[in-house]
């Protein structure tokens, strides 16, 4: 069973950890 709301979930976590890289790599550079 895969619902639209589980989908929406994941690509918050997805959008989430490329905010996480995001900022790992400016505190990097």
């Amino acid at each position: 069973m895969i619902n639209k709301s589980d989908r929406c979930s994941i690509w918050e976590c997805f959008c989430q950890i490329l905010i996480l890289i995001s900022l790992m790599c400016l505190y990097i550079y």
